[in-house]
């Protein structure tokens, strides 16, 4: 049995492009969501406002304000950290595009 200090740590990082396309296409989706016929939040004005502004495409979103970005935020969401955040020197990355190659290692 290994001890603590002998483990290796693995990391699964992607390509920041995809990355954030994927997060705004989960956004969209939410929002969608938020505004279903049978949600409660419906009727609250901000989601109405925030999938106005999402509906305005990708490179619209990559310019809003999103205070969960600021690390100083009461929510920052680590979504938005760099992916580096994560790994340190003994971390092996494996790259999400590669998984099924990378798994190989």
């Amino acid at each position: 049995m290994h001890g603590h200090g002998d483990y290796t740590y693995f990391a699964v990082v992607r390509n920041p492009y995809d990355r954030l396309l994927s997060q705004y296409n989960f956004h969209v989706e939410k929002y969608a969501q938020y505004l279903g016929r049978k949600s409660k939040l419906r009727s609250k004005q901000v989601f109405h406002d925030r999938y106005a502004e999402l509906q305005r495409g990708f490179s619209h979103w990559l310019e809003m304000d999103y205070p969960m970005a600021d690390r100083k935020s009461k929510w920052y969401d680590y979504r938005w950290c760099p992916q580096a955040m994560w790994t340190n020197e003994r971390t092996h990355v494996l790259l999400y595009e590669d998984l099924a190659k990378d798994f190989r290692w």
